[in-house]
């Protein structure tokens, strides 16, 4: 469909931006500074930001429409410049997320350790209430950093044989490349579809929220 093959990289690069989104609100919740804390806690931003990252990608890939063509039934970029063009913007506008998410995550922590250095709870239950809120902190940082990892392991792959393939064009009819390349294919569609298994296996909190979930399905519609 070429419709859909136009369409589907402008939806690949949404989900790590919606990621560095998550780490920039954890960096606004940890700031020292009130009114940037405050951003974070408004409802209404998310229904800004949301649209604002979907249309930003949008924009940023408006020129696919126009300088992508079927070429031996596959929607792929016009030969020449735009052909060596696409396969570094797409990287470097992926990446860049990974970036954000990295810079921010470290800000994060940042954020976190000057807060426990500067807070010194008088009685037990403020400490006990900190030490909760730390380390739910340190859980949401690991669930950050994992998902760093898994978009950089299975993303990576994939622009690396699109950018090959810019710089050496005999490779695109190779058919041994071409398999390699629907390999990585596979693996940056599974970089889409990480968020649940990395949430659930890397955070308590979240196997807790889960297992509660089941619960109450199980004693809803089976009890």
């Amino acid at each position: 469909n070429d419709w859909f093959s136009q369409i589907f990289p402008v939806l690949n690069p949404i989900a790590p931006y919606f990621t560095a989104c998550i780490t920039i609100d954890r960096f606004l919740s940890s700031c020292p500074d009130a009114n940037l804390r405050r951003l974070s806690s408004r409802p209404q931003t998310a229904y800004i930001v949301i649209p604002i990252v979907i249309l930003m990608t949008s924009i940023a890939y408006i020129h696919i429409p126009i300088r992508y063509t079927i070429i031996r039934s596959i929607c792929q970029p016009v030969p020449g410049f735009y052909a060596n063009f696409f396969p570094f913007f797409t990287t470097g506008y992926y990446f860049f997320a990974i970036i954000l998410i990295i810079i921010f995550g470290l800000g994060t922590s940042y954020n976190i350790r000057s807060r426990r250095r500067r807070i010194q709870p008088l009685v037990n239950t403020n400490r006990v209430v900190e030490r909760r809120r730390a380390r739910g902190d340190a859980q949401l940082l690991i669930i950050l950093f994992v998902h760093v990892i898994c978009y950089a392991a299975l993303a990576l792959p994939f622009h690396i044989t699109l950018m090959i393939a810019a710089i050496k064009p005999t490779l695109a009819v190779n058919i041994i490349f071409l398999f390699a390349q629907q390999i990585t294919f596979v693996t940056l569609n599974l970089s889409q579809s990480i968020s649940f298994y990395v949430f659930t296996l890397t955070a308590k909190m979240y196997r807790k929220e889960l297992i509660n979930l089941i619960r109450r399905v199980k004693d809803h519609y089976w009890h």
